[in-house]
């Protein structure tokens, strides 16, 4: 599993479950929460593609949903280019 924070590798239990307290050992941001759910959805009901799941205001925050399943990131993400990207459409 990649953070979906700091992009660093996290290895994940035989059981391929995640604790609902998981953090990251590196940024130690919570990992069992919406933004890494393969289920998040911005814009559908509850942000989310599971119906009638309860609703989670800090979608950035560990919350206590059964339906979650932790969603592969494909790549890495660069911050730092992201940000240089983003300057230098303002030159």
């Amino acid at each position: 599993m990649t953070c979906w924070n700091c992009g660093s590798k996290i290895e994940i239990p035989m059981s391929n479950k995640i604790s609902f307290r998981a953090e990251c050992d590196h940024c130690h941001q919570d990992l069992h929460c919406c933004i890494s759910c393969k289920y998040y959805k911005p814009g559908m009901k509850n942000d989310c593609m599971v119906p009638d799941v309860e609703f989670v205001a800090d979608k950035m925050k560990r919350n206590l949903c059964e339906d979650y399943c932790y969603m592969e990131k494909k790549g890495t993400f660069d911050k730092k280019a992201a940000i240089k990207k983003f300057d230098d459409l303002f030159k």
